[in-house]
């Protein structure tokens, strides 16, 4: 990954105009200092040294095939002969941890490969120096620049160091369990970058007063930044009568979703011809029709807006009006982002889980939460600092996979919404 800020100029300077003179024979060499190869190389020999004696010691009929070196975790790959022995393995994976001091066995929420009549497993160990995931980053990979996604996300990098980019447009609603704010800037940024308020309208609701602030001059933005629970309630309501209103434009115009009208718009246009509504009765919609823009609802830890002074029947408004919304929101372009701290059954009801079917998950206290949000344990064992669990609909096959978040600075973001 490439840091931020440069400092060639400085070492060039000092090259350039020493203090002092040194005598050259008094000069170490270079090839003294352990560098990054050096130093991951022997790291990565212990490593691989620990899992060994851990496999012969408890007499697994496992080897390592290979391994992957990423930003935050060296992935192992383990060949079983025979029956693999998970089981073994998951008993006493505390003491492999105990020497490589946060080992984890992944077996079902990673890629599982056949590999000589076999399966692979893995194990992700922390590295001993962490890197930075920087949104800049992953922004400049071919996976982004050339993605073909209608709004496309940078979530970070995958436990290979591959960036990872996701569709919201196909997700089509997200759920996010636990503190993941700036991964929700990185998700905004980046979907910024690539398009414009024609294109893209956004919603943002911030429980909190503080966590939008920064795209409040955002020409994007539907409504100002929501904070107030009543309010919240009245913008998801017109979000539903405009998408009637689009499934009306549909039905009229014979399309099936918004990609497919958009489509059908710029196409007339390029011939020179305008799209009218035919035998329109209904006042607010306009004759002629123009590409309609995507619609991203971001709402930040939504269990802050759900009981309001009217109790328990705010609540039921609350998740009624999210689910109506979000049942017919992919072919309107109307797109859900939710996030929580709260794993209450109250909170992650059946509403809120038929109706977000991606799902993100950060490090969470126990297993019991993980399950809550992706259906498996996991969560728990997580490293902090934007590592997560990711389940997203057409990546991976939908099976859930370890991501690294990427970070985006507080001083992008404002050069990104000024410009």
């Amino acid at each position: 990954m490439t840091t931020k800020k440069n400092f060639g100029d400085i070492f060039e300077n000092m090259l350039n105009h020493p203090t002092f003179d040194i005598d050259e024979q008094f000069r170490p060499c270079i090839s003294m200092l352990m560098n990054d190869e050096r130093a991951n190389a022997k790291e990565i020999h212990q490593k691989l040294m620990a899992i060994k004696q851990f496999l012969s010691e408890y007499e697994i009929n496992a080897t390592v095939k290979s391994y992957t070196r990423g930003p935050v975790l060296t992935r192992f790959a383990l060949t079983f002969e025979g029956s693999p022995q998970i089981g073994l393995i998951q008993v006493n994976i505390d003491k492999l941890e105990k020497k490589l001091k946060g080992c984890r066995f992944s077996s079902r929420y990673v890629c599982k490969g056949k590999f000589e009549g076999g399966r692979e497993y893995f194990l992700d160990v922390p590295n001993q120096h962490r890197e930075i995931v920087r949104l800049e980053d992953v922004i400049r990979t071919s996976e982004y620049s050339n993605s073909k996604a209608i709004l496309p996300m940078c979530l970070g990098v995958n436990a290979a160091g591959a960036p990872v980019v996701a569709d919201l447009a196909s997700a089509p609603h997200i759920l996010i369990g636990g503190y993941s704010f700036n991964v929700i800037h990185s998700m905004l940024v980046s979907m910024l970058l690539k398009k414009s308020p024609d294109e893209l309208r956004l919603v943002l609701a911030d429980s909190k007063g503080f966590s939008f602030s920064e795209y409040e001059c955002l020409p994007h933005l539907l409504t100002p930044v929501v904070r107030d629970r009543e309010e919240l309630l009245k913008v998801l309501a017109w979000l539903k009568a405009e998408q009637e209103r689009r499934y009306r434009i549909f039905s009229l115009l014979e399309k099936s979703g918004i990609e497919n009208l958009n489509e059908f718009i710029v196409s007339e246009k390029d011939h020179g011809r305008k799209i009218y509504l035919p035998n329109s009765e209904s006042e607010d919609i306009t004759d002629e029709i123009e590409p309609l823009p995507y619609i991203a609802v971001i709402i930040d830890d939504y269990s802050f807006f759900r009981k309001g002074h009217l109790g328990d029947i705010s609540d039921r408004m609350f998740f009624r009006k999210i689910s109506d919304l979000a049942q017919k929101g992919k072919g309107s372009g109307i797109h859900i982002i939710l996030s929580t701290s709260d794993f209450s059954d109250e909170n992650l009801n059946q509403d809120i889980l038929l109706n977000m079917p991606s799902r993100m998950v950060f490090k969470v206290d126990n297993s019991a939460q993980s399950r809550m949000i992706i259906d498996e344990n996991g969560a728990e064992s997580l490293m902090g600092y934007g590592d997560m669990i990711l389940r997203y609909q057409k990546l991976n096959d939908f099976e859930p996979f370890r991501v690294h978040g990427a970070y985006v600075d507080t001083d992008d973001i404002h050069y990104i919404v000024e410009s």
